[in-house]
Order: structure tokens, then sequence, then C-alpha cells
């Protein structure tokens, strides 16, 4: 199966992600990008507030684009990320850090779902989140001083 825009054997492709779901180009500055194992579906942040309806378009939200079904996915509307978001090597799992009332949380969302988690951070301040090629678990760099 060819997917339009990923690597084959014919070449690489190259192809916008940052769209809505009816293809219209995002409108505001996307970034942070990055991708599944199988190159299926991409997290990425974005300030777009046309991407998905229902995005609550204040600051940046995080995104995931399934290039199999051409759908744009909201995933996170408590916070913005602080650094860009990290997805599961399945594709089940997006993790992104933010800030929510003055606290540093790494969120897990599930991609299917669209529910999250907050992840509370041991110490002052945490750093880019990472997870495991399942989602299974989550590993956070934290700060004491």
């Amino acid at each position: 199966m060819t997917v339009a825009g990923l690597a084959n054997a014919g070449g690489a492709g190259v192809e916008r992600i940052s769209v809505a779901t009816d293809g219209t180009q995002g409108d505001g500055d996307s970034a942070g990008a990055t991708i599944t194992s199988d190159g299926h579906r991409i997290a990425f942040s974005s300030s777009a507030k046309n991407l998905t309806p229902g995005n609550p378009g204040t600051g940046e939200r995080v995104f995931v684009r399934d290039q199999r079904t051409s759908q744009t996915t909201l995933m996170s509307t408590l916070t913005s990320p602080i650094q860009r978001p990290v997805i599961s090597a399945d594709g089940q799992y997006v993790a992104l850090w933010g800030l929510l009332f003055r606290d540093t949380k790494a969120f897990l969302s599930q991609v299917s779902s669209g529910s999250s988690i907050g992840i509370n951070c041991p110490g002052l301040s945490c750093g880019q989140p990472s997870l495991s090629a399942d989602g299974r678990y989550i590993a956070q760099a934290a700060t004491f001083n």
C-alpha cells in the first residue's frame, strides 16, 4: 500500500501535515513534528485555529495527523506545549510537556479516544517526556534546584 507523501521504493515524498481533514492549510505556524515508526501518524504543535472544529484557538495546541485516513485530531485542550510533543512508535499515544496552573506536567493522550491524563512533575521543573514504543511507559527528567 502506498500512502501519498511517504517514502517508498520509488523514492521519498514530501507532504504538508499541518492541514485540516478537508485539506485546508493551517492559518497559523506549526512546528515540532514527530512521526511513528511506520510513518502513518505525525504529532505536531500548531497555533492554527482552523485545523479541527472545536479548537479553543488560544496559543499552541498539539494535533495528530493520520496519513492513512487524512484525519487531523486535536490532542491537547488544557495547555499549550512547552516543547515539541512525542508520539509512541505504534501511534497510539502522544505525550507533551506543558504548564497548567503554574505547575509543569507531562500529559499523556490516547489518540483513538482523545482522552488525556496529567502526570505530575516530581521536581521543580520537568523536561521533555519520552515514550516507550507502545506508550505504556513515560520518562521525564526533573530538576530540583
